[in-house]
């Protein structure tokens, strides 16, 4: 409870086991969690943060992280059964081995002026999730999806997606699953192999 990493840098190796910070819950969940101005570059596994509540992540950059055994697992953040999640003005660049961002079995997630590039599998993916606000991100030149909303076992609903620039993915750019639901507004997605592929139910405009 109520635990700031701050101001910190971390270099490894893109290696099995080289990570760079874990905050993994067994039994209770973590809460009140800062992560304000921290690098984490070439780790093997990036930052993980499980079973965790009130999570804020500000001005950081985790990138080049991931390794070639663990091919479209190994993020550079990944959030999983988080509850209440701002993640702020950074940067989760070229993952060598997975996503930008990977969310999954958790609510109320926001990601606001950041940026994911160059990222081997996708940029920012939500599973089994409600709530994924994405405003004002950009995210470009992924291996596959840029922005996606998907499903482990239950498809993440209440997506809030605005102001984005989705661009020459290697796959589709934005991209909610059958049964997501939400709005997705005055985004500029173009150059992936398919711009959008939204469910009727999500409200579109601008786009």
């Amino acid at each position: 409870v109520n635990v700031t990493i701050q101001n910190l840098k971390i270099i490894g190796t893109n290696a099995s086991h080289s990570g760079g910070i874990q905050l993994a819950s067994y039994k209770t969940d973590h809460d009140n969690i800062k992560v304000l101005g921290v690098h984490v570059f070439e780790t093997g596994w990036g930052v993980h943060i499980k079973g965790a509540k009130n999570v804020i992540i500000d001005r950081c950059n985790f990138s080049r992280n991931g390794y070639a055994g663990k091919l479209k697992f190994a993020h550079n953040l990944y959030l999983r059964r988080c509850y209440g999640a701002t993640v702020s003005n950074s940067i989760f660049n070229n993952s060598i081995s997975a996503n930008g961002i990977n969310i999954s079995y958790s609510t109320d997630i926001s990601v606001t002026n950041c940026e994911a590039i160059g990222n081997y599998f996708r940029g920012f993916r939500a599973a089994d999730t409600d709530g994924f606000k994405v405003h004002g991100c950009v995210i470009a030149e992924n291996g596959n999806v840029g922005l996606l909303a998907n499903t482990e076992k239950v498809v993440t609903k209440n997506i809030d997606w605005q102001n984005n620039c989705v661009s020459n993915n290697g796959a589709k750019g934005v991209y909610a699953r059958t049964g997501s639901t939400g709005t997705c507004k005055n985004n500029n997605s173009y150059g992936n192999s398919e711009d959008y592929t939204l469910p009727d139910v999500v409200a579109q405009s601008g786009n």
